[in-house]
């Protein structure tokens, strides 16, 4: 199509006008509206979001338009960006007021996407369509490409948001966070133009660069996420930023020494980040997200999206959107250590052998070109890294200084001497400066509106709740639910997640009225939505009075009543202690012994969470039967795995990791048999299997032993070996048996079985092989006497007609 921006329309005898490299002789016979008619039978769905492929050289928005736009529907046109510029002049009278119809090129359509929440919304409750244009059907080369790569980034971005946003812990998080959700980052945005930044992150390589990071401390805008708190409180480093994103416990057991940060360190966190976090932090911080947006003074119009699909991610982009032109990644490997660790070692959740045992499922290249061991979730990531690497158009420059860090384009690997660093002193200016920033007098005010707002909420509830009070699952009309309900949730993403409305389909609705069972689930669907959306709205006003009487300087014991009726509470007191401690010691001996004993809560919390953090995923505690063949058989899985693929260096990978345990030793000999055993030097397998002592199942293990023999030739060597193992342990009666059978013993084979039954007369599966081997002789009264045993223990067995 290279000469697509110089060729000229043709008409077909319709009057449409199209082009012939695009579309060939798609419209020769029949006009585009009976085509389409024909083959698009779900292209006008309400409230659904569509991705369409291609335009079909105008032809398929023009048969949209015709037809109107369904209520809340959006369609994204996508085409090559060749294409898109042949067709520019055609489709700029589709330039609309509105947001329902977007055509743009396969390079910028996820800025579209990432635009508007309201856009993820749809992703996120699973309401997308995907179009093929005519184009794409016909099998254009540039379509086809195109749409494989859409769709793969596509499912990647669905499944980032369906981690991120999509779930009621996290729509729980974004209404009861309100009181701390004040300040967007968008007031931040380009404050550091031409900055370079160090992003570190919780990978293995970090301990490496700390060091510098101390020495180096002014040069740099220092970014962190928050889970390596402990590991930077232990080396006195306190960044300029750090990030939490997680609503979930692990995001607080591992993040909460930063709330022993210097104060003049600025916390970005997300709307539902973990509100112990937020509560126990006092000082700067800001908000990542959309805000609400349906209140013009609490939607945060163009502030940084929320949705990344790690913490480091959301980092990065951070970095990016504060204005940082260089981005020094520093502890984002992507994959795992060289000695099996997936993060730094700290005293946190991730040490020890947790990390190690992890079940990564690919090996992929290190900036060293050694092969490293990843898993989906980190090479997700990356690949998220690499593309905003590949597409900045800001000129960033994107390095890795982790020799183990998986390979990105367009992120250059380099030692941090020989990384060109640059920080404007403008930049420093302008971070003292807001760290400085005095924000009592707009927290006053935007807390008394949030209050309005939430207060507002309630009262819509209250037109809701007669139809939960009043009636019966029976009673409902699901139309008139659906009606009062979206009220509510219209334009607020958050509450609308509660109720779920774009998972329950018009059809479902429709059925549920008409089914009981139906519609009483769906009834309850919709009362413990409300019930948990009234919660939230309640607890939200109790949070955001709290913060506004300690902005209001109100009396320190009146405070200490207001803590003591919150869940949060705790965590209030300990960062007003932190920032007022003098105060505390001139309360009365009642509110000093109810400020201690909320202090002592937040305490014992930490202490309890530090306990685990240290010893229950270490090596020691992971030596339980269980637990220990859970992550052997995951182990072997993933060689196995690793083996079918061919991926030998996988394998060989893995050895290199499990010698460096004692307590792996066995599974490494393991793997060097399957390596041998590949290789057809059955003898070499079974000098490892020999070194097996006592970790991996007893009947696998001397099964391949017998079985590398025969395949090497050694048959007396493998009967030997079999007989020795029977001696030993009767329960290997049947490898014996099978054994002796292979040889050419069925007469032994037949005493063995005999002799094994009569110690154990209830094992199904030795009669049926013993009955087997009488059928194969033509020993018919054998044969019955195994079927009357068989029928004795189960008159079902399945394995009775085969001997018959």
């Amino acid at each position: 199509m290279a000469s697509i921006l110089n060729e000229g329309y043709v008409q077909n005898k319709f009057g449409e006008l199209y082009l012939r490299s695009v579309n060939n002789l798609s419209f020769d016979k029949k006009d585009s509206k009976t085509i389409y008619d024909e083959l698009y039978k779900d292209f006008f769905q309400e409230r659904t979001f569509y991705f369409v492929y291609g335009t079909d050289s105008g032809l398929l928005v023009d048969y949209l338009f015709a037809h109107g736009i369904p209520q809340d529907s959006v369609y994204l046109f996508i085409e090559p960006p060749i294409v898109l510029e042949r067709l520019v002049e055609k489709l700029s009278s589709y330039n609309r007021d509105d947001d329902q119809v977007i055509v743009t090129s396969e390079n910028s359509y996820l800025n579209f996407v990432n635009s508007e929440s309201k856009y993820k919304y749809y992703l996120s409750c699973n309401r997308v369509k995907h179009i093929k244009s005519l184009a794409l059907i016909d099998g254009q080369s540039l379509y086809v490409s195109m749409y494989e790569s859409c769709l793969q980034t596509i499912n990647e971005l669905t499944f980032v948001i369906n981690i991120t946003v999509n779930s009621t812990r996290h729509t729980e998080m974004i209404l009861v966070n309100a009181c701390h959700n004040l300040h967007p980052i968008s007031r931040l945005k380009d404050n550091f133009v031409g900055a370079t930044a160090i992003i570190l992150a919780g990978g293995p390589s970090l301990s490496s660069i700390l060091d510098w990071v101390k020495a180096n401390r002014e040069r740099v805008i220092v970014f962190a996420v928050s889970r390596i708190a402990k590991i930077l409180q232990d080396n006195a480093i306190f960044p300029d930023f750090f990030v939490s994103v997680d609503p979930y416990d692990v995001s607080y057991n591992v993040s909460f020494n930063m709330l022993y940060f210097a104060r003049d360190s600025i916390f970005l966190h997300t709307q539902y980040a973990d509100y112990r976090l937020l509560s126990g932090w006092g000082g700067k911080h800001y908000f990542i997200g959309p805000g609400f947006s349906d209140h013009e003074q609490l939607r945060a119009p163009g502030n940084l999206d929320s949705t990344g699909t790690t913490v480091t991610n959301t980092t990065i982009n951070a970095a990016i959107y504060l204005g940082c032109r260089t981005i020094i990644l520093a502890g984002a490997d992507f994959a795992f250590s060289p000695d099996g660790f997936t993060h730094a070692k700290s005293g946190n959740i991730e040490d020890g052998m947790n990390s190690l045992l992890r079940d990564a499922d690919r090996v992929v290249m290190a900036n060293s070109g050694e092969m490293v061991q990843t898993e989906r979730a980190y090479l997700l990531s990356a690949k998220h890294v690499e593309r905003v690497a590949l597409h900045n158009k800001k000129n960033i420059k994107f390095y890795n200084i982790s020799k183990h860090a998986v390979k990105l384009r367009s992120v250059k690997f380099s030692s941090i001497e020989k990384i060109k660093i640059h920080t404007p002193k403008s930049s420093l200016e302008k971070l003292a400066n807001i760290k400085r920033d005095n924000w009592s007098k707009f927290e006053l005010e935007m807390l008394t509106i949030l209050i309005g707002y939430m207060e507002d909420k309630l009262m819509l509830m209250e037109s809701v709740k007669q139809l939960f009070t009043e009636h019966e699952p029976t009673d409902l009309s699901c139309e008139e639910i659906k009606e009062k309900l979206s009220d509510l949730s219209k334009y607020d993403f958050s509450t609308a997640q509660l109720f779920k409305f774009p998972n329950i389909s018009e059809v479902e609705i429709n059925t549920a009225l008409d089914d009981k069972e139906k519609r009483e689930k769906l009834f309850n669907t919709y009362r413990l939505g409300y019930e948990t959306l009234e919660s939230c709205y309640r607890q939200s006003i109790d949070r955001c009075r709290m913060l506004l009487s300690e902005k209001k300087q109100q009396p320190v014991s009146e405070l200490i009543s207001q803590w003591s009726s919150l869940s949060i509470g705790a965590w209030r007191a300990f960062a007003w202690k932190l920032e007022h401690g003098i105060v505390i010691t001139k309360l009365d001996e009642k509110d000093q012994m109810l400020y201690q004993a909320l202090i002592a809560q937040k305490a014992l919390y930490d202490d309890d969470i530090m306990q685990k953090n240290s010893s229950l995923y270490r090596v020691n505690d992971i030596t339980s039967t269980d637990t220990q063949q859970r992550n052997i058989n995951a182990l072997m899985e993933r060689a196995r795995r690793y083996m079918q693929e061919g991926q030998r260096e996988g394998i060989r990978l893995m050895v290199s990791i499990m010698e460096k345990w004692d307590i792996l030793h066995d599974v490494a000999h393991m793997l060097r048999a399957l390596l041998f055993e590949s290789e057809k030097k059955y003898l070499e397998a079974n000098g490892e299997l020999f070194k097996v002592e006592s970790l991996i199942p007893k009947e696998d293990i001397p099964l391949r032993i017998f079985n590398n023999y025969i395949a090497a030739g050694k048959t007396q060597e493998a009967l030997a070996f079999m007989s020795k193992i029977y001696n030993q342990d009767k329960q290997y009666a049947q490898f014996y048996a099978k054994a002796l059978k292979i040889s050419g013993d069925v007469v032994g084979a037949i005493d063995v079985y005999n002799e094994y039954l009569r110690q154990y007369s209830e094992d199904v599966s030795a009669y049926y092989e013993l009955g087997l081997i009488y059928k194969e002789l033509g020993l018919a009264e054998g044969v019955e006497w195994i079927i009357n045993q068989l029928m004795l223990l189960d008159q079902d067995n399945k394995w009775i007609a085969n001997l018959r």
